[in-house]
């Protein structure tokens, strides 16, 4: 008998979702039993809550992720002796909401004196007195105490697995890459990038740049709109489609007052089909995080697993990718003029465009299929839980 600590659906946490289609839908691992804290999660599934039983259990493996949805997850961790697989490196965010959001200050100093040593105490001080940024999410990453309890560690990337090795943790560390989703395995039922336009009414004859996903400050919109209207001042036919909501007042003035407005088109946020229907449909997929948590990127392994071309930057976990699956932007040049000429080479050789896409689907299908995740990671659990 083995447990997984996991939020399961109705849960809105994106780790839900990744243990449903990794774990939950394995056939060879059906006798596990999921723990969630919440009792709508648990309803007709194999699942209980976190009690005393299951906190004492031999074999435990822990979906840990960056928000409250984990919390519980976080308290097991701490106890050490399971595997804990990081959806993020940074625990930073998750640090905060059970602290600092709760009023707590002394027990968030604490937890980064813990963690960060001295260095933690005096940046919790600092905060205390105003001076905050939100990168410190990304350099103070308070995971020691959860890294170094483990039996084994879980990363979906060889860059988070080295951050890690150069805290000096000397716990066994995994690599498990976010598995990709073709089209038959994800909710889209479009086949083709001019099914997907059609149902979607958009231009065929046009190059299609989809920013998938709400829009948040790390996904740095701001570089795709600098880069779209400097290819559009050059005569590029394209069109830019954010396939979310954007609620951030700056970003929407931006586009508002962005002089190709008209070629512009915010969805507002999508269910799961029509989001994967937009990946679908993408010629280009602009997908930034930066500055990064060390987190992996559902959209990017759907884009994989479709075959579509991304423009990533050359860090964190896109460092991971071969440079001939996807355009690598260097974030210590200009990026808005590196990323306006990608559009631009790709819009004037369709077939360009094509042959990459096919480098992509091959990639995805022998290097990050699903069924591949899941051999690897029962690989991970039969070591530990013989």
């Amino acid at each position: 008998m083995g447990y997984v600590w996991s939020p399961l659906a109705p849960s809105p946490s994106g780790v839900a979702n990744y243990t449903e289609t990794l774990i939950a839908g394995d056939p060879a691992l059906e006798e596990l039993t999921f723990v969630t804290e919440q009792e709508v999660e648990r309803t007709g599934r194999n699942a209980v809550a976190p009690d005393g039983k299951v906190l004492n259990a031999a074999r435990n493996l822990l979906q840990l992720g960056n928000n409250m949805h984990h919390s519980y997850v976080m308290d097991r961790a701490i106890q050490g002796g399971a595997i804990v697989e990081l959806h993020d490196l940074s625990l930073h965010r998750l640090h905060s909401e059970r602290t600092l959001h709760q009023s707590d200050f002394p027990g968030y100093m604490l937890g980064l004196q813990e963690n960060e040593g001295e260095w933690g105490r005096r940046a919790a001080y600092q905060r205390s007195q105003g001076y905050f940024t939100p990168r410190l999410e990304c350099y103070m990453r308070a995971n020691r105490q959860v890294c170094e309890r483990a039996r084994a560690l879980i990363v979906h990337s060889r860059w988070a697995r080295f951050q890690i090795e150069l805290q000096e943790i000397e716990t066994p560390i995994h690599v498990l890459p976010h598995y990709t989703l073709t089209p038959e395995e994800s909710q889209t039922s479009c086949r083709t990038k001019q099914e997907a336009r059609e149902r979607l009414g958009l231009a065929s004859d046009r190059l299609l740049i989809i920013s998938a996903g709400d829009v948040v400050p790390f996904k740095r919109l701001d570089w795709v709109l600098a880069a779209f209207e400097m290819a559009r001042g050059n005569g590029l036919n394209a069109e830019l489609v954010i396939a979310g909501a954007c609620e951030m007042d700056d970003v929407a003035f931006l586009l508002e007052e962005s002089p190709n407005a008209a070629d512009i088109t915010v969805t507002g946020r999508l269910d799961q089909e029509a989001f994967d229907d937009h990946i679908m449909a993408a010629d280009l997929l602009p997908e930034f995080r930066f500055p990064s948590v060390g987190e992996s990127s559902a959209t990017a392994a759907r884009a994989l697993g479709f075959g579509r071309v991304m423009m990533v930057p050359e860090y964190a976990a896109f460092s991971d990718l071969p440079s001939s699956i996807c355009a690598k932007i260097k974030l210590d040049e200009t990026v808005a003029a590196q990323m306006a000429e990608v559009m631009t080479r790709f819009a004037e050789n369709p077939e360009r465009v094509a042959a990459t896409e096919q480098k992509i689907a091959d990639f995805a299908a022998r290097r990050l299929s699903l069924a591949r995740s899941r051999k690897r990671l029962r690989a991970i659990l039969s070591r530990y839980w013989n």
